[in-house]
C-alpha cells in the first residue's frame, strides 16, 4: 500500500487521536498502579480504522488496594465522559477480571476504550499471529 492510501491516512488520523487520549488521560500511568500495562488490538498493529482502544493491566494476583487506586485515579482525573464497570473477577468460565468501558468524545468522534485488570494467566493478547 502506498503511504497516501486512504486507509493508511485514516488509520494514522485515528491513531493520532488515540495517542492524544492516552497522553491526556494518563490512563497508562493510572493502570500501571495495578500491574503491567499492555496495549493490544489495532493500536500497536497500526491498523486503526475505528475509534477503539484495548488495554490490559496484568498482575500475578488481584489486589483490592491496587484496584481501588485505579478507580480513584480514573475519577480523580475526570477525563472520561462515561465509566462503566463490571466485576468479572470470580467468573468460572471465560475471561476473569475487572472490566472498565471508558467513553469520550474527541473532535466529534466517540471513542470506546476496553480496559481489563486481570491476572497474567488470564491474559491472551489479541495481537498474536495465528499459525494456519
Amino acid at each position: 500500500m502506498a503511504m497516501n492510501d486512504p486507509l493508511i491516512v485514516e488509520s494514522d488520523k485515528i491513531k493520532g487521536q488515540a495517542g492524544q487520549i492516552l497522553r491526556d488521560s494518563d490512563l497508562e500511568i493510572i493502570l500501571a498502579s495495578y500491574g503491567v500495562v499492555k496495549l493490544t488490538g489495532s493500536y500497536p498493529l497500526n491498523v486503526m480504522l475505528r475509534p477503539d482502544l484495548d488495554l490490559y493491566a496484568t498482575v500475578e494476583k488481584h489486589d483490592r488496594e491496587k484496584f481501588k487506586a485505579v478507580v480513584d485515579g480514573l475519577f480523580a482525573k475526570n477525563y472520561f465522559h462515561e465509566i462503566c464497570y463490571t466485576n468479572w473477577s470470580e467468573r468460572i468460565e471465560g475471561i476473569c477480571g475487572h472490566y472498565f468501558q471508558l467513553k469520550i468524545e474527541i473532535g466529534g468522534i466517540r471513542w470506546k476504550l476496553d480496559v481489563w485488570l486481570m491476572t497474567e494467566d488470564q491474559y491472551q493478547p489479541y495481537t498474536r499471529l495465528v499459525a494456519k
